[in-house]
């Protein structure tokens, strides 16, 4: 089950997977290294998280695990693990309320459906809040080689990064749809959209 966390904000919507069977993560010993390449390479300065994100009241995360994504023109994305081991999707959006907020799940879960995450003052005005999802190392390409939300991103040190496992941008502004990937071990990624009448779904 996944943790939602949010701070000085007033909408906020994302995926509650519920695994029902042995998740493909767990079954195969795959690597975390393998599921999220950014957390094998060392943290930089430009990865910390800034001091106005309350890693603890977003759900315990590890400082030293956090690892930036990027940033568009409205919000900042993060990645990050909690003490358990959870992986966490962090998202702050900046001015007005600071928005800051979180998706946690477990790694096995992460494994099959990924992690989704809408946040912001008003889930309405795409000009004051995000959607961001964040993908195994294995299917991203699936989702992150062409369409919004996928050109690089600038870094906090104005350097630029490539977009990796991440898509996002303002919300609403992300063509995805329900799709399952199939996998080599016979095993799918089972992928969900956000929609603003539901906070996930359960397989």
């Amino acid at each position: 089950m996944n943790r939602i966390a949010q701070i000085g904000a007033v909408a906020l919507t994302a995926g509650c997977f519920i695994a029902a069977s042995s998740p493909a993560w767990s079954a195969t010993g795959t690597s975390v290294e393998a599921l999220i390449p950014v957390l094998s390479a060392p943290q930089t300065e430009a990865d910390m998280a800034p001091a106005s994100l309350d890693l603890e009241a977003l759900g315990g995360i590890e400082p030293t695990s956090v690892r930036y994504l990027g940033a568009d023109e409205v919000g900042q994305y993060w990645l990050g693990q909690t003490n358990d081991v959870d992986v966490c999707l962090i998202t702050h959006v900046p001015g007005g309320y600071e928005t800051s907020a979180s998706n946690c799940m477990t790694l096995s879960n992460f494994n099959q459906y990924g992690l989704g995450i809408k946040a912001g003052e008003d889930l309405a005005d795409p000009s004051r809040s995000v959607e961001a999802y964040y993908f195994p190392a294995d299917v991203a390409g699936e989702f992150t080689e062409s369409g919004p939300g996928t050109t690089a991103r600038q870094s906090t040190d104005g350097t630029a990064r490539a977009p990796g496992d991440l898509i996002a941008g303002p919300t609403g502004s992300l063509d995805v749809a329900a799709v399952d990937v199939p996998r080599p071990d016979g095993s799918s990624f089972r992928f969900r959209p956000l929609t603003p009448e539901s906070q996930g779904w359960t397989p």
